[in-house]
């Protein structure tokens, strides 16, 4: 599974983790045989984050390089309302990712995001990672505010990316302070194709992360 499209955030440093918790009723737990459904019903429907259940089994949950220790789920009683995937590429050195960030709409508000987040983040650590990846389309104002507060970073990986980094931070009300801390000089990983590939083919940048 190759490198998701979209601009780029990075946290680098995983050795102090902010503190998360959990609202009463909800439970997180690691992914198990038969999360394709869970998957889909996160979607409420619609294929999440445009990937259908069947297409999130065949190129994820079967990828030589997943963990299923490493996908999360956020439930609230039976019923699943969030989840994140922590991904370290074979070959892909200290640098993991930070995929498929999402929370049902109806349990928005409650920190799940953030509280998924960190769990990968730990996760990512444990497995000798120094700093996290994340790649978002401009439209996800709830990720971008949720990763910026948990000190990730943007960071040019193309061209035009610092002016369409600024335009977005500005959107969100995070011009000033957070505009300035554009990195203009990340380079993707050589070995996963640099920006725009996803499993090998060109995917839509419209996908729309639910945080």
């Amino acid at each position: 599974m190759s490198r998701l499209p979209g601009l780029v955030m990075q946290r680098d440093g995983l050795a102090r983790l902010p503190a998360t918790a959990l609202e009463f009723g909800y439970l997180v737990r690691a992914c198990r045989p038969g999360d394709e459904n869970t998957w889909h019903d996160i979607g409420e429907g619609r294929p999440l984050l445009g990937w259908t259940a069947a297409r999130f089994s065949r190129e994820v949950l079967n990828s030589r390089d997943f963990d299923p220790s490493g996908l999360f789920f956020v439930t609230y009683g039976s019923r699943p309302a969030g989840v994140a995937c922590a991904w370290k590429r074979s070959g892909g050195g200290k640098v993991g990712e930070l995929r498929f960030l999402a929370v049902k709409k109806s349990h928005r508000g409650k920190g799940l995001g953030s509280f998924l987040v960190v769990k990968v983040l730990e996760y990512l650590r444990k497995a000798g990672c120094r700093s996290c990846e994340a790649r978002l389309n401009v439209s996800q104002a709830r990720a971008l505010k949720a990763l910026l507060s948990l000190g990730f970073r943007p960071a040019c990986a193309g061209r035009g990316d610092k002016a369409r980094w600024q335009r977005a931070l500005r959107r969100i009300g995070a011009g000033g302070a957070a505009a300035a801390k554009v990195r203009p000089d990340h380079k993707p990983d050589s070995h996963t194709g640099g920006e725009g590939h996803t499993h090998g083919r060109r995917n839509r940048e419209g996908q729309r992360a639910r945080h």
